[in-house]
């Protein structure tokens, strides 16, 4: 019964047409097919319909980081690649040699999908609250993963993005007890994240599952909790 083998074509296709292998990751559908949007609009309105939940928080919503190259491999069907063409001013532009805009309608479709997400869950349940886990950098979250989480935050489609601030140390290190987080990443991404809040709130995701050495575990995540 599952949706990988009711719907195979909903799996993300390479330009010959073959989908996405499996892998010890995810497999994905295709945000940028109508009825892939649809399909996920209906389960959050059966979620938001039968029950009283406090709001409906949103992983995973981006394509493969094996887009982060100047090409795309997943989607570039020839069935996505013709409704990306069908957008005026796309006639005849491939997704190869026009990879920029070819990733940008892909993040916008997947913005569509995002905003018939909210629509739907707070047609039901006006009192609840969208969220996201989100790329810890929009702009790698939009350039590499197609995942526009500064529109989604400048136009109100979630009340709170999370990026997913995943590092083990803090600062240099030269904090009693703490690990050195190299480039300073921890605190950099927590500061663009929260000067990116607009229309919704920042929450930083942390990773206290990095924390394997027990010296510097506890100094590592009070500093991070603390900043």
């Amino acid at each position: 019964p599952y949706l990988i083998n009711q719907h195979p074509e909903y799996w993300i296709r390479d330009g010959a047409n073959n989908p996405q292998p499996l892998n010890s990751s995810y497999v994905v559908v295709n945000p940028t097919m109508p009825e892939v949007k649809q399909h996920i609009w209906n389960v959050v309105d059966d979620i938001t319909t039968k029950y009283a939940v406090d709001g409906v928080h949103l992983d995973y919503i981006r394509l493969l980081n094996d887009t982060s190259g100047s090409a795309m491999t997943f989607p570039t069907d020839p069935a996505t690649v013709t409704r990306f063409q069908t957008v005026p001013g796309n006639a005849g532009k491939t997704p190869a040699a026009n990879s920029s805009d070819y990733k940008a309608w892909c993040a916008g479709e997947i913005t569509k999908l995002v905003a018939g997400i909210r629509q739907t869950m707070k047609d039901n349940l006006p009192a609840a609250q969208l969220t996201a886990a989100v790329w810890r950098d929009a702009n790698i979250g939009y350039n590499s993963y197609q995942q526009d989480w500064k529109t989604w935050v400048d136009r109100g489609l979630v009340d709170a993005a999370m990026p997913m601030i995943y590092r083990k140390g803090f600062g240099d290190g030269s904090i009693a007890g703490t690990s050195a987080d190299g480039s300073n990443l921890y605190r950099n991404n927590v500061t663009s994240g929260v000067n990116w809040q607009g229309n919704a709130g920042i929450m930083p995701g942390l990773g206290p599952y990095m924390q394997d050495d027990a010296a510097t575990a506890y100094g590592n995540f009070y500093q991070q909790l603390q900043y």
